[in-house]
């Protein structure tokens, strides 16, 4: 769990361009953005 703290973490403050759901608890981003990072980071 502390592993995705710290991704979490890391995503929130360093990235820009990013909203955040506080009914959700999700992060709002573009379909772009998320397209972009998938393709960064493959499982």
């Amino acid at each position: 769990m502390r592993k995705d703290w710290r991704n979490w973490t890391a995503l929130k403050t360093s990235e820009t361009g990013l909203g955040w759901d506080p009914i959700s608890g999700r992060i709002e981003a573009s379909n772009e953005w998320w397209q972009k990072k998938i393709k960064v980071c493959v499982l």
